[in-house]
């Protein structure tokens, strides 16, 4: 059963399967399951068949991930049933953020799918305005990429 979809999954065959039949012989050795004999109504055989009874993972978890017992242990930042889905993040989030199911979350200051753009102002506005996506919004009469310039004059010295 896989658990995320709720489905059943098929085993992989290969080669010719035992008829239906009865009154067989059955054993197990090493990961195998071995099927001796047995009779069909009236007909009986001799026959032997091996089946492979080790579970094996959905293509081989995508080479991001370990299987055990037909299940995939993925790798950190892999997930799904074959380690197919990849939760790293751009650019590792630039160093300004952390990563959680393969979305940036920024620290202060910085912004962007990667944290990548600084969002910080300059000096910090010189304390004469307000800072929106890394620009100075200055508060009269400060002016300047970080509000640095002031002026005394009335009407701006005009």
């Amino acid at each position: 059963l896989i658990l995320e979809t709720l489905e059943w999954s098929i085993p992989r065959t290969t080669g010719a399967h035992p008829s239906p039949r009865e009154n067989y012989a059955v054993g197990s050795f090493d990961g195998n399951l071995y099927i001796f004999g047995g009779c069909q109504q009236r007909h009986c055989v001799a026959d032997l068949y091996m089946l492979d009874t080790e579970l094996h993972c959905i293509a081989n978890c995508n080479n991001h991930g370990m299987c055990h017992e037909g299940l995939c242990m993925c790798h950190k930042n892999f997930g799904g049933l074959a380690c197919e889905k990849d939760y790293r993040c751009p650019h590792n989030c630039s160093s300004h953020g952390s990563c959680h199911n393969a979305i940036c979350s920024c620290e202060k200051g910085f912004g962007g799918d990667d944290c990548s753009h600084d969002l910080r102002c300059p000096f910090n506005c010189s304390f004469h305005g307000s800072c929106s996506n890394g620009k100075c919004d200055c508060q009269s009469p400060y002016r300047g990429d970080a509000c640095q310039w002031g002026t005394t004059c009335p009407s701006d010295c005009n």
